[in-house]
């Protein structure tokens, strides 16, 4: 996911991560108002694209989080 950021340079970003019981949530947030460029192979479950009042935008990806066993 932040491949893409650090490949055009987007500036400043936040980048989050909170674990949940099956996924690994990934919060980014940006100053620019470009939508991301979808990749493959992608392992998001889901993914939230919200444009943010102050500008720019805001990304939340949902990865499924894989336990041994």
């Amino acid at each position: 996911m932040l491949s893409g950021w650090t490949a055009v340079g987007a500036g400043t970003y936040t980048l989050r991560l909170a674990a949940h019981p099956h996924t690994i949530e990934v919060p980014v947030d940006d100053l620019s108002s470009h939508p991301p460029r979808m990749r493959t192979p992608d392992l998001a479950r889901a993914t939230v694209v919200t444009p943010r009042p102050e500008g720019g935008k805001a990304v939340r990806a949902l990865l499924p989080r894989w336990t041994r066993g």
